[in-house]
């Protein structure tokens, strides 16, 4: 996973996602005191944020910092990885924030090989414990504890829930764990993409498809027609500043970035005169919209969104539909030429 920033939507708006830098070491040693409890600043080395920085994330809103995770791929037990601490703050809890740093975490942990994630709560109270608890995280009765002294605790802090009347080191920890992919399951049998896209992304399209069918009982049809206005004109804009961050806007280039490389589709592509011809053979998108009953919207969420980003890439980019397997065909067959190319044309 590079180094890089993540647009995410939450409840409260969007907020951004990158990894953790030495730079941010003041600034989350600040929100730890601030947002948590004083003396857990002490618990964070400065070196953390050098030897570490790879598996921790920030969560920022207009450059300000709103939420943490410190976290590492375990050296003594392969397979696995330990989340040290998390925290968001205060006024943005409930946003969706603290989500999104834990599923962060497990996807750029699972690419270094991981399985498994542990954790242990601090003194948070029932809050900390649902949220982890709905993240798939299961209680480990009798576990190895960690003796933390007579300390506010440790482990993963606020990141959803926080503290409140009555917290204090007389509160229970709790030894957490969760599996990425249970091993004897469909998941350990998938690529890393796959389990990533069901995990992450596939929990993601279920939760829009469930506000789009509710939007659509209150407001009808052009709800989601509202809705894919919104996503084309994101789609344009992302797909413009990456061609102008490239410095190219060529055909090839866009078909390497938009299929050959997409690990959520499996697809071939061939020349036609002027014109590429891809066949797409598996989509992922498509099946978990199948998989929800929600093809009509997956279409108008996904496949027509293809268009935008052809024609924010290039506006000289025509594209075609032929047939879709959102649609329940049996693959999908995409045309896309470039006007500008000698001969080119619609095909």
């Amino acid at each position: 996973m590079a180094n890089s920033t993540w647009p995410v939507a939450g409840v409260g708006g969007v907020f951004e996602i990158r990894q953790l830098e030495p730079r941010d070491y003041e600034a989350v040693t600040e929100a730890i005191a601030g947002w948590l409890d004083v003396s857990w600043a002490g618990q964070v080395a400065p070196g953390y944020f050098l030897h570490f920085a790879d598996t921790g994330f920030v969560a920022e809103e207009e450059g300000e910092l709103i939420g943490f995770l410190l976290g590492f791929v375990s050296q003594t037990r392969p397979g696995e990885a330990y989340i040290h601490l998390a925290g968001v703050r205060p006024d943005r809890r409930g946003a969706g924030v603290g989500r999104r740093l834990y599923e962060t975490f497990f996807a750029a942990v699972e690419e270094r090989g991981c399985h498994t994630v542990s954790a242990i709560t601090g003194p948070l109270g029932p809050e900390s414990l649902a949220f982890h608890r709905s993240l798939g995280f299961e209680v480990i009765p009798g576990g190895e504890a960690v003796d933390w002294g007579e300390g506010p605790g440790a482990g993963p802090g606020a990141a959803e829930g926080g503290g409140g009347p009555g917290v204090g080191p007389s509160m229970p920890r709790a030894l957490l764990r969760k599996q990425l992919y249970p091993p004897g399951t469909r998941l350990q049998e998938m690529s890393v993409e796959e389990r990533l896209y069901h995990r992450v992304r596939g929990a993601s399209i279920a939760e829009m498809v469930a506000m789009l069918r509710e939007l659509q009982r209150h407001y009808g049809p052009e709800a989601v027609e509202v809705a894919a206005r919104g996503l084309a004109a994101l789609h344009r804009r992302r797909w413009r500043q990456r061609a102008q961050e490239l410095g190219r806007d060529d055909l090839d280039t866009y078909l390497r970035l938009r299929f050959l490389s997409n690990p959520l589709v499996t697809c071939g592509v061939k020349y036609e005169g002027g014109t590429a011809v891809l066949r797409v053979s598996r989509c992922l998108w498509a099946e978990k919209f199948r998989e929800l009953d929600a093809a009509d919207l997956g279409y108008v969420l996904c496949c027509r969104m293809g268009e935008y980003s052809a024609r924010g890439f290039n506006s000289a980019f025509g594209r075609s539909l032929r047939s879709t397997l959102m649609q329940g065909d049996t693959h999908c067959d995409y045309r896309l030429w470039d006007r500008r190319s000698a001969g080119s044309g619609s095909p």
